[in-house]
Formats: C-alpha cells, structure tokens, sequence
C-alpha cells in the first residue's frame, strides 16, 4: 500500500534531469517542458479534491484500482509523445489520476493496522521522504542506459506492478 504513495513522488521528479533532452527532442522551449512540473502539480491538487469525498461515497477500492490503471495508462501514452502539447496533456491526466490511487492511502493503513494506525503512518512517511531523494537519481540511471521515454515506461510498468499487488489487497471501505 506504500506503494500507491511513490508514483506521485516518482513521476515528479525521475523526469527532472531529462527536461533539457525532451525540449530538444520535441523541438520546444525548456520553459514547456518545465511547464508540465506545475501542471502535474495543479492536476494532482484538483484530483486530491475530487477524490477525497469521492473516497467516502464509492469507497477506496474502486478509486486505488481506478486511479493506478489509468495513472499506468497516462505514463504509457507519455512514452510515444511527439508533441510538447500532448506531454502537457497526458501529464495533467497522470497527475489527476494518480491523486485518486493516493488519497485513499491513510484509509487502507488505518484500516489495515487499526490500533497501530500511527506505526503505519510512520512506514508511509518514511517512504514519502526517500523517493523525491532517489528519483532523480532513477532517472539518471534511467536515461544512462535508455531514452527519456523510458523514464515513462518505468513508471508505466511500476505502476502496473502496484495495480496487480493492490488488487489482491484488502482494501476494507469500513
């Protein structure tokens, strides 16, 4: 369950030290590119919005399970980006998708530890600190060996590991 809580830290910061590649490889400014930093960021606030209350009328299994296939789907399109605009585009429904998978998440600690909610918590807070610490640095290792696109592969085939794993957690809507 951790896990829904790093693709947001991970989609914002393993694509940082490909910016000035991406800008020169579809043919735009730098400042578009860095553009899609705050558009991630205002996607993600207005899906945190919408899905927190969502959470409490369907319930947190539809909202994780829906929220990382289309999180995995959004990073899957980034890969075959030719365009600055569809980049921005599919970022802000990557962002906005990927809000639904992590707002639930204190909903499925305290429903899994119950008492021990705050050791929980602690496990998740711990997780929150060290991905935008590795990231980049993922990135970079991402792009040593591959392309930027790869960068979106990564997160599209992370993403879609966590699906498969959530869907066999009990994610109780009590």
């Amino acid at each position: 369950f951790p896990s829904h809580d790093t693709i947001t830290p991970l989609a914002i910061d393993m694509y940082l030290p490909a910016m000035p590649l991406m800008a020169d490889e579809l043919g735009t400014d730098i400042g578009i590119i860095q553009q899609s930093l705050s558009i991630y960021l205002a996607a993600y606030g207005v899906g945190m919005l919408l899905f927190g209350p969502l959470a409490d009328a369907i319930g947190r299994r539809p909202l994780a399970l829906g929220g990382l296939l289309f999180f995995s789907l959004a990073s899957f399109a980034l890969v075959f980006c030719q365009d600055a605009q569809w980049l921005l585009a599919w970022r802000a429904v990557q962002a906005f998708s990927g809000s639904a998978a992590t707002v639930v998440v204190p909903g499925i600690i305290r429903a899994l530890y119950q008492e021990n909610t705050a050791k929980g918590m602690s496990y998740v807070s711990m997780i929150m600190m060290m991905a935008p610490l590795l990231a980049p640095a993922i990135g970079s290792m991402v792009l040593w060996v591959g392309h930027w696109q790869d960068i979106f592969l990564v997160l599209a085939l992370y993403s879609t590991l966590i699906l498969l794993l959530t869907w066999r957690l009990p994610l109780c809507d009590s």
